[in-house]
């Protein structure tokens, strides 16, 4: 019962209140619907904070809200304005428009000294935060908050008015915060400040004399290149300068002085350099973060005309790899486009060695790490373009043409600058490309020569075996035996070839090449030989000008000697080399004998053996 009287009573009321609004005329309701401050002579009473809070704020509203018979608006159309009043309690005071919500934002906010009969503005804002000074102390002030554009707006705000906040510890320039530098393109080591509470110091030749809250910083430049000095985070429109020279006199700028959030300054190893900060203009202030970092230059191979060139490894599988950076890459305006966007990609070319590649992209580190790789042919003005992979970093192209170039594109998949990426690029040929499938490869050391024999698991177009070692001088490859192959099979199949000149220690490998020429190369093998015989390896330089170095081996235990003869068979040289150094290299000095053609002789007591040597 007593619910249900409760719930007549609220309908009852609700249908008299609707009855009273019916009979309104239009004017009424819309003065009923207006907000309480909607002028002047109704100014909300705020409270004034103390600096950097808004505990206590004045809660308002556009709806509904009308044009003031008050002052013409300082910018734009005060429409639909409303009212707010405080008393100053100090000199100083900064005003802001909080947790703004609805429909237009775009607001503009004066402030008014005097009487509502009488009102003078003392300031106009269209930002939402601004600061007063040479205020009277127990005067009172009026806000008139409204928006920028002559529209209807249902928008609720919050107004909180502060004491002024006292001046950083940065305020000055002798008393300039110390900054630390970023090294690489993206910002380490930046700095969150503010210029609220600060004032105007006694510098010249600064870039604005108008600003009354620089605030400052300084360093020392750590190396000799240019540097980027960037403002984020600031809720007015700040602005950043470097300068050189003495605080409290004659600085001299650095770079532009143009009115810029960034600030680009080309630096000196071991100079002393200070940084301003201010507002863009005296009735603002605002917290804000700097960062200064290294500009990064490009790398390399930033441009297709500059690609690295890599080796197309003739075996599936990464034994070679290529370290690559994207940090201070730039776009070099190719329009044969992947995905992503193209803003720090870097080239590579390689030349196909097989009919097909797999491309692998490993350990990629930095800040950004989803990558592109794209695949292209023709020339660096021409391009087309023959793969695009996002993720993942690996990708494997067929229908290669063995022996032409090809090029590949790696950027981040991110348009964000400051990239610090870092990978391995790897390419070697497709399993799937690869003529033979070596199965074993095996090697025995007879009495005059090697026996090298393999055996292919499957062979697919294969045109030659070759069988090489490798030279110890110079690490290349020395094909010994070429043997036609079976071209194609699907069995096992073994071939043998014989090394007629072995070294007393070779290392062997077996090349397979295909028709379209695509080449596999099988594991090493090393085979050692038991030192019977006197060996020389070599003899260098020949010709030559002032020592012959020799080297050879013998048979452990064995005494060695040399003989230098000239052309007519006269013995010009000679001498007997100790046991110790039965295996090694000995070097002949040769500058004193006249320029000719000479033998070396070289003996154990059971083998001469003999090389000619031109000496100049």
């Amino acid at each position: 019962m007593t619910h249900s009287l409760k719930l007549s009573r609220f309908l009852s009321l609700l249908v008299l209140l609707i009855a009273g609004f019916c009979t309104l005329s239009a004017t009424e309701l819309d003065r009923a619907l207006m907000p309480g401050n909607d002028e002047c002579g109704s100014a909300t009473l705020i409270l004034v904070n103390a600096p950097q809070t808004c505990t206590s704020v004045g809660a308002g509203t556009l709806n509904a809200a009308t044009a003031s018979p008050g002052p013409v608006a300082c910018l734009g159309t005060a429409n639909n304005d409303v009212w707010f009043r405080f008393t100053a309690g100090a000199t100083g005071t900064t005003i802001r428009l909080t947790n703004i919500l609805g429909g237009d934002s775009d607001f503009v906010h004066e402030v008014y000294s005097g009487t509502c009969d009488n009102l003078t503005r003392i300031s106009c804002s269209d930002p939402n935060t601004s600061t007063l000074f040479n205020l009277t102390v127990g005067a009172a002030y009026y806000i008139r908050v409204f928006t920028f554009e002559n529209l209807p707006a249902a928008t609720t705000f919050n107004v909180c008015v502060q004491l002024p906040s006292p001046p950083p510890d940065n305020d000055d320039c002798g008393a300039a915060f110390p900054l630390l530098l970023s090294e690489n393109s993206t910002c380490t080591a930046g700095f969150n400040a503010t210029t609220f509470g600060a004032t105007r110091g006694p510098e010249t030749n600064v870039c604005s004399t108008a600003n009354d809250d620089d605030v400052w910083f300084r360093f020392v430049a750590p190396t000799t290149d240019p540097y980027l000095f960037e403002l984020s985070n600031f809720e007015q429109q700040t602005y950043v300068h470097v300068y050189s020279g003495v605080c409290g006199g004659n600085l001299t700028r650095i770079g532009n002085c143009l009115a810029t959030t960034s600030s680009r300054v080309d630096l000196v190893a071991g100079q002393t350099y200070l940084v301003q900060i201010h507002t863009a203009s005296p009735s603002l202030r605002t917290n804000f973060r700097l960062c200064a970092r290294r500009i990064v230059p490009p790398p390399i191979n930033d441009d297709c005309i500059d690609a690295v060139n890599v080796f197309m490894g003739n075996n599936p599988g990464c034994d070679n790899t290529v370290r690559g950076s994207l940090e201070g890459a730039t776009s070099s305006g190719n329009n044969a486009r992947c995905t992503g966007t193209e803003n720090n990609d870097v080239w590579y070319s390689f030349l196909a060695t097989s009919s097909a590649v797999d491309i692998s992209i490993l350990r990629v580190r930095g800040n950004i790490r989803d990558i592109v790789h794209s695949v292209y042919t023709g020339t660096c003005n021409n391009l087309t373009q023959l793969a695009c992979t996002d993720n993942p970093d690996n990708s494997t192209l067929a229908g290669l043409n063995v022996g032409q170039r090809y090029y590949v594109r790696i950027n981040t998949w991110s348009s964000a600058g400051g990239a610090t990426t870092t990978f391995d690029l790897c390419l070697s040929q497709s399993a799937a490309s690869l003529p033979v499938e070596f199965a074993d490869f095996t090697g025995e050391s007879r009495t005059k020569n090697n026996l090298l024999e393999w055996t292919t698991a499957s062979e697919a177009n294969t045109e030659f075996h070759v069988l090489e070692r490798a030279n110890p001088q110079d690490n290349s490859w020395k094909s010994l035996v070429t043997l036609e192959a079976a071209g194609e099979s699907d069995r096992a199949i073994t071939y043998q070839a014989v090394d007629e000149s072995p070294l007393p220690s070779s290392i062997y490998r077996i090349r397979s090449i295909d028709f379209d020429g695509t080449e596999s190369v099988s594991n090493t093998l090393q085979l050692e030989r038991k030192q019977t015989d006197l060996f020389l390896q070599s003899v260098q330089p020949n010709p030559v000008t002032t020592d012959l170095r020799v080297s050879y081996l013998a048979v452990e235990g064995t005494e060695v000697s040399y003989r230098i003869f000239n052309s007519v068979g006269q013995s010009v040289l000679q001498r007997r080399i100790p046991i110790g150094q039965a295996n090694g290299t000995v070097d002949i000095p040769m500058a004193h004998l006249p320029a000719g053609a000479y033998f070396l002789e070289l003996s154990d007591g059971k083998q001469r053996l003999t090389r000619r040597v031109i000496k100049r």
